[in-house]
């Protein structure tokens, strides 16, 4: 038996859960993203409330802040409208997010264990490169414990930052001084 039916009303009209898309805006209105409402008939979940499609998007609750300061929203529309609505973002700052602050020779890393991004210093090839603008970990090099801009962390295997993931403040008021 499958799960049971329930519909959900968008601009006045009935549909069902599965025909249905949570839509994430960007603070300038662009879409920029999408997640199923209803996930059960291929083992996912349910997701009715935007607590939950939050915490889909954006792993920690310090992560789910920033993005509703930053303005991102999150909608439930019809599934046929999602592939006219996405699309890149012709605005400038993009997504209307100002890019974060940095320092040439520096990005923003994260520690294993953190929830907060640093500055710390990246090497070049020279030496191997330590941190790298990207998703995964760089090649190893034995180069110690590298201490973050703000002087508060140091760390050996440093990660790079997702944008969702908050800046230390002191970091970033170093990066624009």
């Amino acid at each position: 038996m499958g799960a049971p039916t329930i519909t959900v009303e968008v601009d006045g009209q009935s549909y069902d859960t599965t025909d249905v898309t949570w839509i994430s805006y960007a603070p300038c209105g662009c879409v920029e993203g999408a997640s199923t409402v209803d996930g059960r008939s291929y083992g996912g979940e349910l997701i009715l409330a935007e607590a939950q499609v939050l915490a889909k998007f954006y792993d920690t609750k310090a992560e789910r802040d920033k993005a509703k300061a930053q303005g991102f929203r999150f909608e439930i529309r019809p599934r046929d409208e999602v592939k006219t609505l996405m699309g890149d973002c012709p605005h400038t700052p993009k997504w209307g997010i100002e890019p974060r602050p940095t320092l040439e020779g520096h990005a923003w890393g994260i520690k294993d264990s953190g929830r907060v991004a640093h500055l710390v210093p990246t090497y070049g090839k020279e030496r191997g490169s330590f941190l790298l603008h990207g998703d995964k970990f760089s090649e190893r090099y034995d180069l110690g414990h590298v201490e973050s801009l703000c002087g508060s962390v140091r760390d050996m295997n440093w990660r790079v930052a997702g944008s969702s993931v908050p800046e230390c403040t002191r970091c970033t008021k170093r990066a624009v001084a």
